[in-house]
């Protein structure tokens, strides 16, 4: 969960105790070339995530 200001008044947050960072995973042999979020945005290609995993 993330913590955002509109959360606060009804969730008790502790300091943050993780670090995480966002990955692209690719078919072997990544035929499309991707590199980073904006590279799939720039060739136009279709961007897909489970729901409620990305804000």
């Amino acid at each position: 969960m993330f913590i955002l200001p509109e959360r606060c008044p009804n969730v008790l947050f502790t300091e943050p105790i993780a670090k995480t960072h966002y990955v692209v995973i690719v078919p072997k042999g990544n035929a499309e070339g991707v590199h980073s979020y904006q590279g799939i945005r720039d060739e136009g290609l279709i961007f897909v995530t489970e729901p409620a995993t990305m804000r």
